[in-house]
C-alpha cells in the first residue's frame, strides 16, 4: 500500500493475532493482508503493547504505532495487527483491552513439541538463541530464569522458557479471565496446515468481513537456517561499531553501507527439515506438556489427535 499520509482520520486496531510463535500467524497475516476489507499492519509484529518485552518492540511511541494504520480507511472493516509475543506478556492484552474493549483476539495453537522445536530454530536463525541444539536449551531454562547463560542478543530470558511457551491452556485460561469468549478465537495449526482456505473464511467470520473467495494459499515461512553459523550471526547481529560506522557514512553521504546485509543473509539461508529428536527426550517433553494438551482439549471441546506423539 502506499505510504503517503492519508487526509482521512487514522483507523485504530480492532483485531489482534497475540500468538503463538511458529503456529502458522505468518501465513494467516499475510493472507489477511491481501483481503481487500483487511488492513494488516507493516510491520507485521510492532510489538508495541507489550512494554515489559522491550528487546521484541519495533514500535515505541503512540504516535509511531498510530501511523502503521493511517492508510487504513473505511473500506477496511477489520484492521490489524499480528505480535506473537503478546500472549506472553503480562500487560500487553490488559493494555489492548483498555484501549478497545471490543478488540478481537486470534490465538493460534499447535503441538507444543513441534512448536518449540520449530521456534529453537528459528530463534538460532536470528541469534537468539545459542544452545547448540534444542534439547541443551531445554535444559538451560533453570540457569536463564535465574539470569545465567542467556544470549549476547538481549532477547528476554522468559521467552527463552520453554516449558512455560508451550503450555496454550494456561495462556489462553488467562487471556479468557480478561476478554470474553466472543472475542477470543483459536486456532489449531493442525486445521490451518491442512485446510487453509476453512480456517480463512472461519477468520473471516469471527471478524464480520465477507469472504473475497481467495482460491491460492501459498506456503509461507519455512524452516530456515543459515548455511554458515558465524556469517548468520554477523549478519542478524551486526557488531556495535560497525552499526556506529554505518550510520555515520549515512549521516554524511546519505548512501546506506548496510544494505548488502540483506543480500549476504539471502545468500547465507537455506530451507532445511528439522532432525529428529532423541526419544528419551521426547517423552520428557510430553510429560511436561500432557495435563496442558489435556486442558486445551477441553478448552476446545475436541480431542487433538497427533499431539505429543513419540
Amino acid at each position: 500500500m502506499s505510504e503517503q499520509r492519508s487526509s482521512h482520520p487514522v483507523r485504530e486496531p480492532n483485531f489482534f493475532i497475540i500468538g503463538a510463535p511458529k503456529c502458522g500467524t505468518t501465513a494467516l497475516s499475510q493472507y489477511l493482508g491481501e483481503h481487500p476489507a483487511v488492513f494488516m499492519s507493516n510491520p507485521k509484529e510492532p510489538h508495541f503493547y507489550s512494554r515489559d518485552l522491550p528487546s521484541r518492540g519495533s514500535v515505541r511511541t503512540t504516535e509511531d504505532y498510530r501511523a502503521l494504520f493511517r492508510n487504513a480507511d473505511e473500506r477496511h472493516l477489520a484492521v490489524g495487527e499480528s505480535s506473537v509475543w503478546y500472549l506472553y506478556s503480562d500487560v500487553a492484552v490488559p493494555d489492548i483491552l483498555k484501549a478497545n474493549p471490543s478488540a478481537r483476539l486470534i490465538i493460534m495453537v499447535r503441538d507444543p513439541i513441534e512448536m518449540l522445536y520449530s521456534l529453537y530454530y528459528q530463534l538460532t536463525y536470528t541469534s537468539d538463541e545459542e544452545a547448540p541444539d534444542f534439547e541443551t536449551a531445554w535444559h538451560l531454562q533453570q540457569a536463564r530464569a535465574s539470569g545465567r547463560m542467556l544470549p549476547k542478543s538481549g532477547f528476554e530470558s522468559v521467552l527463552l522458557q520453554y516449558g512455560e511457551l508451550g503450555k496454550h491452556a494456561k495462556h489462553i485460561d488467562r487471556v479468557l479471565g480478561m476478554a470474553t469468549t466472543e472475542q477470543v478465537k483459536v486456532v489449531v495449526y493442525d486445521d490451518f496446515a491442512s485446510d487453509p482456505r476453512r480456517v480463512y473464511e472461519d477468520v473471516l467470520e469471527f471478524l464480520s468481513v465477507e469472504s473475497d473467495h481467495r482460491e491460492a494459499f501459498p506456503k509461507i515461512n519455512a524452516n530456515k537456517v543459515h548455511r554458515f553459523p558465524l556469517v548468520g550471526r554477523f549478519v542478524m547481529q551486526p557488531p556495535e561499531l560497525l552499526l556506529k560506522a554505518a550510520s555515520s557514512v549515512k549521516n554524511i553521504t546519505g548512501i546506506e553501507r548496510l544494505n548488502i546485509l540483506p543480500t549476504l543473509l539471502n545468500w547465507n539461508t537455506k530451507v532445511e527439515s528439522r532432525a529428529p529428536l532423541d526419544e528419551v527426550f521426547q517423552r520428557e517433553l510430553v510429560a511436561h506438556f500432557q495435563s496442558d494438551v489435556s486442558r486445551l482439549e477441553e478448552l476446545l471441546e475436541r480431542k487433538l489427535d497427533g499431539w505429543l506423539k513419540v
